[in-house]
């Protein structure tokens, strides 16, 4: 279908289940235009979740999660820890599956975690809005993207998202982040994956941030390993109005536009950091 509105609902009010969960198999499958929530605070959970549970050698491949509201924390209960889950087992790994232009958000900790234990390659995360409108202090950190599937996982796309903010787009107010210091830091994307063609990181926008912790490490995008071309992102804002504001001081604060610490070549074109308040 096509237009805006979500033509279904799913909605677990308990404490301990995804609202769509993808395993053993699951294969060919387009959601589209849902509204996915879910409070659970299960460490392999997610509010959307690919998993395996039988053990057999099967992934689910070439879904695609598509224009849908993904949402955590409904009601009273807890936020879940991510808002998109992805593991499974490396005889059958999860792969060829397509994120696209959904609302994340209201999550614990991370946004989007594809794990290292069972993800392939073919990933393609593109044109999501990932943003937290609870001001619930974290006592680890928040990432928007946690991308891990490992270095055989190649042929990955993640372009044109937005990170921050409490509305779409990173839109207003500020994603307001707190927690202990030294603890709750700050990643806008994490990559650990495909070590051949790698992965393209491009056109995302990671904005609107404001930690109130006095001591606190924000960091735009992080490439722990693998081969990567990160290109034309934005970090930190275009204005006064989505700027990120770390309220710490420099003797406190640590910001990290983009860092590597892979060994396989990275490539670094067009990228901008601006507007970071400190």
């Amino acid at each position: 279908r096509t237009g805006a509105a979500m033509a279904l609902a799913i909605r677990n009010m308990s404490n301990d289940g995804s609202a769509l969960r993808l395993s053993n198999g699951a294969n060919n499958n387009l959601i589209t235009y849902c509204h996915l929530a879910s409070g659970d605070f299960l460490l392999e959970e997610g509010v959307v979740t690919f998993t395996n549970t039988t053990g057999a050698a099967v992934g689910n491949t070439n879904n695609t999660i598509s224009f849908c509201r993904v949402e955590g924390a409904i009601a009273d209960v807890d936020p879940p820890f991510y808002g998109i889950y992805a593991i499974g087992i490396a005889a059958g790994p999860n792969a060829n599956n397509s994120i696209l232009n959904n609302e994340i958000f209201n999550f614990a900790i991370y946004g989007i975690r594809i794990e290292a234990t069972g993800n392939g390659g073919g990933w393609t995360i593109s044109g999501n809005s990932i943003f937290n409108e609870l001001n619930v202090s974290s006592q680890t950190g928040r990432v928007g993207i946690d991308f891990r599937p490992g270095t055989a996982a190649n042929d990955n796309v993640i372009a044109g998202n937005f990170i921050g903010g409490q509305a779409p787009l990173a839109g207003a107010p500020k994603w307001v982040h707190t927690g202990d210091d030294g603890k709750a830091n700050f990643t806008g994307i994490f990559l650990k994956a495909g070590t051949g063609s790698g992965t393209a990181v491009q056109n995302n926008v990671i904005k609107n941030i404001a930690p109130t912790q006095s001591s606190v490490r924000v960091t735009g995008i992080v490439i722990e390993n693998g081969a990567v071309q990160v290109s034309n992102n934005l970090i930190g804002g275009t204005s006064a109005a989505d700027n990120t504001v770390l309220t710490g001081g420099p003797s406190n604060t640590v910001l990290e536009g983009i860092i590597s610490y892979s060994c396989f070549p990275v490539s670094l074109t067009g990228n901008t950091i601006s507007h970071i308040l400190m």
